[in-house]
């Protein structure tokens, strides 16, 4: 197995290998290499059905294969990672609230102040029951290529390669990375991710989106007045989910897609 990966002249394996023997020359076992060679039949799977798909409705099919692989293999190298992002307006109290005593409940004031907005970032590994959140002030193509880097060069330092699910939006490819960085850095971090993006209408495929509901109901589901308390919250919430695990299972499957999504599938 070994032999066939160095004699290998595709991209896709000069990379596997080269740059496994380079970041975890620990971990070359037979074993550890028959789940890279296990990783590039699956990929190559993947890629077949997306060039088999008619039209880009077909990105569903891509998505199920996607999880359903990952599941499969559940590679450190090659980690599927769900990201999504939104909004929280902060919000400040013009009179302070009254405490909750007997006969009523805490009585907030219908007049508040407006302090902003703050933009989310969400990333969530399925399998491993990790999530991480940042915010900033703004949605723009360098913020979001900032958290990609700071989740492939911290969060992810020894992986080969992202598989990152997302939706489609303006701001979610490798040009944010050219915008942002120098272009030898830019083609680092986009050689080091392979984006999967959700289809029209089928962000429910994204399983970040359920992290952020969460987020949204057990977090951040009252009013915040300033960035100071919202980071405060949103790291309390991370660290809990996170030391509870809290891992997701992946139950949509080849079959169920093909009943659900039956308007995507090819007709044979």
């Amino acid at each position: 197995m070994a032999e066939r990966l160095k004699h290998d002249t595709s991209d896709h394996a000069k990379l596997e290998f080269g740059e496994l023997v380079e970041r975890q020359p620990l971990d070359m076992t037979t074993a550890g290499i028959e789940a890279l060679a296990g990783v590039e039949v699956v990929l190559k799977a993947v890629k077949a059905a997306r060039a088999a798909a008619v039209g880009k409705e077909q990105i569903g099919i891509d998505v199920v294969e996607l999880f359903i692989s990952g599941q499969l293999l559940d590679d450190p190298y090659f980690p599927v990672v769900c990201m999504d992002e939104s909004s929280k307006q902060l919000v400040g109290e013009v009179a302070a609230p009254i405490p909750m005593a007997p006969g009523h409940g805490q009585i907030i004031d219908h007049e508040y102040v407006r302090n902003g907005v703050a933009e989310i970032f969400v990333e969530v590994e399925p399998l491993a029951g990790k999530r991480h959140v940042e915010f900033t002030e703004l949605r723009t193509r360098k913020d979001w290529a900032n958290f990609i880097k700071g989740m492939l060069d911290e969060r992810y330092p020894n992986a080969i390669k992202v598989r990152l699910l997302m939706d489609n939006l303006n701001t979610h490819d490798v040009a944010s990375f050219y915008e942002t960085f120098d272009p030898a850095e830019a083609k680092r971090l986009a050689g080091r991710i392979e984006i999967h993006h959700t289809p029209k209408h089928g962000s429910w495929l994204n399983i970040a989106e359920i992290q952020l509901g969460a987020l949204q109901s057990q977090c951040m589901n009252r009013r915040i007045p300033n960035r100071e308390f919202l980071q405060k919250e949103i790291s309390a919430w991370e660290s809990e989910r996170n030391t509870r695990g809290a891992p997701i299972h992946w139950r949509f499957n080849n079959e169920n897609a093909r009943i659900k999504l039956t308007r995507l599938y090819p007709k044979l």
